[in-house]
């Protein structure tokens, strides 16, 4: 019994070593460094099913990352591509990174350099020599290249991309197939750097060349994303039909059919422009997506559909789901009038948007900017200097117009208080030069437009105390008795924040009116309260009318 253990004991110890015999004469034979039919199907299949396909899983990670993550701005031109934008670098950025360890990795350990070996005797074709004068002899080792150029580009590392590109041209000179996607991702690098000559120069060297399926497709998006670069919209559209075609995703399809909207209205093809976003509509992309393609549809839309688009626009704004888009709704709306010609609904839709607006986005900035035009345009510098100080509040420091905004609204804050007071001078003259039955009915307006716009607050305080009531029964959130005070960055605090030091002051006149740093400064009149509280006896006369409720009497 004893005798049969031991065989059997040696027995496995054998196979075992054959086994391991065997695997290092297989590692042998597989080594980089020989370049046989063999090797070569050995690390292209493990390059392909292992480091690879990790890279490409943790790609395709950060990609859905990124185009979730992406805060579109509708009031501009959308990117061809998301991550050029720098707010989406950062998203999916670790997904990326694990990528380009993974590309990384299949290149070091699976790279066949050597040469294979050919009979000295025998003739070869001219498809030999070009095989034979490669310099990257792994047939799947391209993608790993690739895969890692696009993962550097998606994090937003330009020129680290564009490095990765030129090496790739260089290493598959031979094979045209792959440098010819490399020398287009190679001009979307120069794109995003906005370096529109040297882009302009790798793509026209491709037209002469005959370009692959996949190298086309590049060709075709990266000539689509220069040319809107370059603002030359109409030469973009072919390019970016195509584009849309070649798109992956229905995400990115849809977006990509709302950019060839915007260059058919940049262009002045309205008719084009709003097939286009009924394209994207009909497509069911996200609410954002299919709201925004709506707005922009009033903008392009004919004088014979404006009704139409105005029942429309009021029947949205009545809809619970469209409470954080009332401004871009009502800017539509006065949009539409303007192209009517309508200008003072114009303005009521404007600043009607303004009121119902709930936050400080780029939308309630492009809104104010259109009603402070008007307002300069016309003259009214009084409106035009409260709606220019609440634009530069919410409107973007790297805006292009931010300058001239900034401008206009420090002259107009100087000049506002003198205007006013010449407006109310007028307003106190004219009524006094009236009858007493024209001064009582100017009187009687006053009291009537006070009386509505105090219901209008009030029931706008009681719906604001109604919902809030209403959050707080359904989660009441707890807090640990041991948890601290969260700390607040330096930027965070109110009195660092230029746009909120603003807004909060422009919330402030419009409840009180302007008030002198003093005691019991909330009394528009002071009188009957002890000398020590009047110090600023001298502005009340001022007080008594606040600057929101003047109205012209003559009118």
């Amino acid at each position: 019994m004893y005798n049969n253990k031991v065989g059997i004991s040696a027995k496995r110890v054998c196979r075992c070593a054959v086994a391991m015999v065997a695997a290092l004469v297989m590692l042998c034979a597989c080594s980089t460094k020989k370049n046989t039919a063999g090797v070569r199907f050995y690390h292209a299949t493990t390059a392909r099913f292992n480091t690879f396909h990790n890279g490409l899983m943790a790609f395709e990670q950060g990609s859905e990352a990124q185009y979730k993550g992406h805060k579109e701005d509708y009031t501009q031109l959308l990117p061809m591509y998301v991550s050029t934008e720098k707010a989406t670098q950062t998203l999916g950025k670790s997904n990326f990174e694990t990528a380009i360890t993974k590309c990384e990795k299949a290149i070091k350990v699976h790279s066949i350099k050597k040469r294979p070996e050919t009979k000295g005797n025998k003739r070869m074709t001219p498809k030999e020599k070009q095989y034979l004068a490669r310099k990257e002899f792994n047939p799947f080792l391209y993608r790993a290249w690739l895969l890692m150029a696009e993962s550097q580009f998606r994090k937003g590392d330009f020129i680290e991309c564009a490095s990765t590109c030129s090496y790739i041209m260089r290493l598959y000179a031979t094979q045209p197939e792959v440098a010819n996607v490399a020398r287009a991702l190679l001009a979307r690098c120069y794109v995003a750097l906005e370096w529109p000559y040297d882009a302009e120069d790798v793509l026209s060297k491709m037209s002469r060349d005959s370009l692959a399926v996949q190298a086309l497709r590049e060709k075709e998006q990266t000539q689509a994303a220069f040319l809107i670069e370059t603002r030359q919209y109409k030469e973009a559209i072919p390019y970016l039909e195509r584009s849309i075609k070649y798109a992956k995703g229905k995400l990115q399809r849809s977006r990509l059919k709302f950019l060839l909207g915007q260059l058919y209205y940049e262009t002045g093809d309205y008719g084009m422009a709003y097939k286009s976003y009924g394209r994207v509509i009909r497509s069911n992309p996200p609410y954002e997506l299919a709201f925004n393609a709506r707005i922009k549809q009033t903008e392009a839309v004919t004088g014979d559909r404006s009704r139409q688009m105005i029942g429309k626009l009021r029947r949205m704004a009545k809809s619970d789901k469209n409470k954080e888009y009332l401004d871009q709704i009502y800017y539509a709306m006065g949009n539409i009038y303007m192209g009517a010609q309508d200008t003072a609904r114009a303005v009521g839709a404007y600043e009607k948007g303004v009121e119902e607006s709930t936050k400080n986005t780029t939308a309630k900035a492009v809104l104010l900017l259109r009603l402070s035009e008007i307002y300069w345009t016309r003259e009214n510098y009084i409106d035009a200097a409260r709606t220019y100080m609440a634009c530069v509040a919410v409107l973007d420091k790297e805006h292009e117009l931010y300058d001239e905004v900034k401008h206009r609204s420090d002259v107009l804050k100087e000049l506002a208080p003198h205007l006013t007071a010449i407006h109310l001078q007028d307003s106190l003259q004219a009524l006094a030069k009236m009858d007493d039955e024209g001064r009582n009915a100017a009187i009687d307006r006053v009291i009537e437009a006070l009386k509505k716009k105090e219901k209008e607050e009030e029931k706008k305080r009681e719906a604001a105390e109604t919902a809030q009531r209403g959050n707080q029964s359904a989660s009441t959130p707890s807090r640990p008795k041991d948890q601290g005070v969260t700390a607040v960055s330096k930027a965070d605090w109110y009195f660092y924040n230029h746009n909120t030091l603003e807004q909060g002051r422009k919330e402030f006149q419009k409840r009180w009116g302007k008030r002198q740093n003093a005691d019991n400064w909330r009394y528009s009149s002071k009188e009957g309260l002890p000398e020590s509280a009047s110090v600023a006896q001298d502005s009340a006369l001022n007080e008594v009318v606040k600057p929101d409720s003047v109205i012209d009497v003559t009118q």
